[in-house]
């Protein structure tokens, strides 16, 4: 995540996964997005992806 518009756009994909997801923080200066949700990790990370930055998750 470059600036708060990719930040926005993450926020925006993640939306798309409606309740399950119960929060998103991103942090733009350590390119960091914090998801707490229901769902598979990988659900998270397949969304994520389609952002079309790179994904990795960190436990």
């Amino acid at each position: 995540m470059a600036c708060e518009g990719c930040a926005n756009a993450v926020k925006r994909v993640l939306s798309q996964l409606g309740n399950d997801v119960s929060s998103v923080h991103t942090d733009v200066t350590k390119n960091i997005v914090t998801v707490t949700s229901t769902l598979p990790e990988r659900t998270i990370l397949e969304t994520l992806q389609k952002t079309s930055k790179p994904v990795k998750a960190i436990h």
